[in-house]
């Protein structure tokens, strides 16, 4: 295995930690001034990185696809392996009634949005594939992130929006991750990436604080996956998983990644029944304990894990859990 591509495997794993935990974080949508919102917005801000970085491994490992089969392929197995699944398991919960699965799902309509504008930059010539990424990251996070985050602040009307964020302006995250995954990121880079990150935790975090206190209710103006907080914290973030995964060289822990981001899908697809079962069954009287927050989001996944093992070893059956 390729010492470079480990680090993308440990940023699914994280990423599918920091999804199940974020969705037992329910007390979050309660608004109120006590310690408890305080905690879950702190949670809820602080691991805004989750579904960007999933979507940056995505870019890296799919903006090349052309290299190794056709686009008529690549639309098989996006379709065999995200969209299938993604509809077999949204008729389970329509069937099963759990509340709150197509709000948990709707990430996967942007992933397939940029599923869909990955072709458009996959036959782009070798040679001018990265200036014209970079360009159309670059042009987009100005007018598309930052002059939008500036104006909603200051709230003044912002009308100079250029429409090169497809996907819902999911589809930077996947070009950001190429880039970062095609190019080794200099000291100095990351240094800016850190700080970068750093500076968008502590807005989303302090001001959704600060703004929902001040509103009584909670604030969306430094919230979101496309609000420039998230961006600025999730490249941070991503830089970083490949600083540390690049260092992750022996055999038995690189096997451990490697294995545990094989259920990364599956624990997203099963994760919020898990939940609903947890909370409606056993612990609903105690979402709002610390031991709730500590130890729901690892049982639910050690749950999930077991699930997914199991229905892949069913024949027909496994095809809904890839």
């Amino acid at each position: 295995m390729k010492e470079r591509k480990v680090y993308l495997s440990l940023a699914r794993v994280i990423c599918a930690i920091v999804v199940v935990i974020i969705h037992t974080n329910d007390c979050f949508y309660e608004f109120n001034i006590d310690r408890c919102w305080a905690l879950a917005n702190v949670i809820e801000s602080g691991l805004c990185f989750a579904v960007p970085v999933f979507i940056m491994v995505s870019g890296a490992t799919l903006m090349d696809y052309s290299k190794r089969y056709s686009t008529k392929e690549y639309f098989r197995k996006r379709v065999v392996k995200t969209v299938i699944p993604y509809l077999v398991w949204s008729v389970i919960g329509n069937v099963l009634d759990v509340s709150g699965i197509f709000f948990v799902y709707y990430f996967f309509l942007n992933l397939f949005g940029v599923y869909l504008c990955i072709p458009l930059f996959s036959f782009i010539k070798e040679e001018y594939k990265e200036k014209v990424i970079t360009y159309v990251v670059a042009i987009s996070f100005v007018f598309n992130y930052f002059f939008p985050f500036l104006c909603s602040v200051t709230r003044i009307n912002y009308v100079f929006k250029i429409p090169l964020d497809l996907a819902n302006g999911f589809l930077i995250y996947a070009l950001v991750g190429y880039l970062i995954h095609k190019k080794e990121i200099s000291y100095k880079w990351r240094v800016v990436s850190y700080i970068g990150s750093l500076i968008g935790f502590v807005l989303h975090i302090g001001g959704t604080y600060l703004y929902s206190i001040e509103a009584g209710a909670i604030d969306s103006t430094f919230r979101g996956y496309t609000n420039l907080p998230c961006v600025l914290a999730s490249v941070g973030v991503f830089v970083f998983i490949k600083q540390i995964g690049q260092k992750i060289t022996h055999e038995k822990l690189v096997r451990t990644v490697e294995k545990l981001s094989s259920y990364t899908f599956p624990i997203y697809l099963i994760h919020f029944y898990v939940i609903e079962l947890i909370m409606e069954v056993i612990l609903a009287d105690y979402v709002h304990l610390w031991i709730y927050k500590l130890t729901t989001p690892f049982i639910t996944i050690m749950i999930s894990v077991g699930i997914a093992w199991v229905i892949r070893k069913i024949p027909v059956v496994q095809k809904i859990l890839p």
